[in-house]
């Protein structure tokens, strides 16, 4: 299976895929007042940064489809590293639901 193996500085890699999966990504998310000309849509000018790493699952019918997380909001500050490598396995870590 094709699967991301995704690092956050230097803790452990999440391997996430699974077999029946039909779409899979990881995404990193910068919201907020990100530069100086950018207006803040809040009283919190403190800009988020978080990950987010989860999947579709394309199964026969009747079977139904599924959202997978492997990582969910975790948050990120400046200067943290991340890296996702796409891999073939044949195992991934458990997902969350």
């Amino acid at each position: 299976m094709y699967a991301l193996r995704v690092r956050i500085n230097q803790l452990p890699a999440v391997i996430a895929g699974a077999n029946d999966l039909g779409a899979l990504s990881a995404i990193v998310s910068c919201v907020g007042k990100l530069g100086s000309a950018a207006v803040a849509h809040s009283d919190d000018e403190t800009p988020d940064f978080t990950i987010r790493v989860g999947g579709l699952t394309s199964r026969p019918k009747p079977a139904t489809d599924e959202h997978l997380l492997w990582l969910s909001r975790k948050q990120l500050r400046p200067g943290d590293i991340v890296t996702v490598e796409l891999i073939e396995t044949k195992s991934a870590d458990y997902q969350q639901q």
